[in-house]
């Protein structure tokens, strides 16, 4: 792609300005629409410390896609450092949204509200800020992953009619998965078509590759064996085309449950050699549990079941994966294990990246705003 050869030299001249604006062009597409994270890493690697804010933040959220959350939340850290010592309202809340995202897929739910409640705040003080659904989508997001369907439903109907922010272009895919979700876990009534339906308005890579999630657990809900392994096959490959470890364990589940047991065996090893390179939030150990079962390793598949537990666990009630405990907790009922005693993570022990200086930022625009007479947002 001839952009991508120019924006590499403009970067090896150190003409940041020029590259940046060439960015703009085509970078949103790269990591939206194609969803390339590796390509975007490699491309904005070299400007981890002297690229403006806007590029870097490409840089976190490729990161963050590619799984390397400890790593996105370092560099959005000194992000965040930098726009909170130039006083930017709106690029201090941009970046919580980001730390935000990272936070909820690690399992960090404590953190995550955490980064909620301040954006929210400081949005209201933001006056050059829009109105928009951002913060309650993510409410929406950790309603739902607590298993409370009925408040999720009534903050998504909120997030839609706020409308999207103008720097989130994942927003209406985000609604729409979200509400699959939902249709899946907690009412039972997703359809296949309406995955397709939802497919063909997909606009980012990552809501696609949600969509060949979800058609394959459909598929296995209803013991449609070939057609939810062409779903995970196809779950797969999107993974490994944006540069993902994409451990086969679902697949390996699936082979073994259509009764091919040297395929299943093949790729539940190349599921184990792949999980350590993984964050342990996103291990795939509910799924490698049953193929291991299904191939009568039942040691090893118990030994995963209690990580599969532990992983749903999270932080503890309410900060859990609702209906991913619910799998564990029948899957090691299935096993005779009883479910492991975990501690419940306090929230007050629990502290975000510059917090302090946050809250003393925010307690200056409240100062300010006493000061010049204006009585709230």
């Amino acid at each position: 792609m001839r952009t991508i050869t120019i924006f590499r030299a403009l970067v090896g001249a150190g003409h940041l300005d020029e590259a940046n604006r060439l960015w703009r062009e085509f970078g949103e597409s790269l990591l939206v629409s194609i969803g390339a994270y590796s390509t975007t890493v490699e491309l904005l690697g070299p400007l981890a410390t002297r690229g403006s804010v806007s590029l870097r933040s490409y840089l976190t959220s490729a990161y963050g896609f590619l799984g390397q959350l400890d790593l996105a939340v370092d560099f959005e850290a000194k992000i965040l450092a930098e726009v909170l010592e130039d006083e930017d309202t709106a690029e201090i809340e941009v970046s919580l949204s980001r730390l935000k995202t990272f936070y909820s897929i690690s399992g960090a739910f404590i953190a995550t509200d955490r980064c909620l409640d301040l954006r929210e705040v400081l949005i209201a003080f933001d006056d050059e800020t829009d109105r928009n659904g951002s913060v309650v989508l993510g409410r929406a997001i950790q309603a739902a992953t607590r298993g409370l369907a009925e408040q999720a439903y009534g903050l998504l109907d909120q997030a839609e009619r706020l409308g999207p922010p103008s720097n989130n272009p994942w927003f209406e895919d985000d609604i729409q998965f979200l509400r699959l979700y939902l249709a899946l876990h907690a009412d039972a009534s997703l359809t296949q078509d309406q995955l397709s339906a939802a497919l063909a308005t997909a606009r980012s890579w990552d809501f696609r590759r949600d969509v060949a999630s979800l058609r394959c657990s459909l598929h296995t809900r209803d013991r449609q064996y070939e057609q939810a392994l062409a779903a995970s096959e196809e779950y797969e490959v999107l993974g490994r085309d944006a540069g993902l470890d994409v451990p086969p364990a679902r697949t390996a589940f699936l082979l073994a449950r259509l009764g091919r047991t040297a395929e299943a065996t093949a790729a539940v090893e190349d599921a184990l050699t792949q999980l350590p390179r993984l964050h342990p939030f996103q291990r795939p150990h509910y799924h490698l549990a049953r193929a291991l079962r299904e191939l009568g390793r039942h040691a090893e598949g118990v030994a995963h079941a209690r990580q599969a537990y532990r992983r749903a666990w999270a932080e503890g009630p309410p900060n859990y994966l609702h209906w991913d405990l619910q799998d564990a907790r029948e899957l090691l009922q299935e096993v005779g294990e009883p479910e492991p005693g975990l501690p419940v993570v306090d929230p007050v022990s629990v502290r975000i990246p510059l917090e302090d200086e946050i809250r003393a930022f925010i307690t200056s625009l409240e100062a300010e705003r006493r000061d010049s007479g204006d009585t709230g947002p």
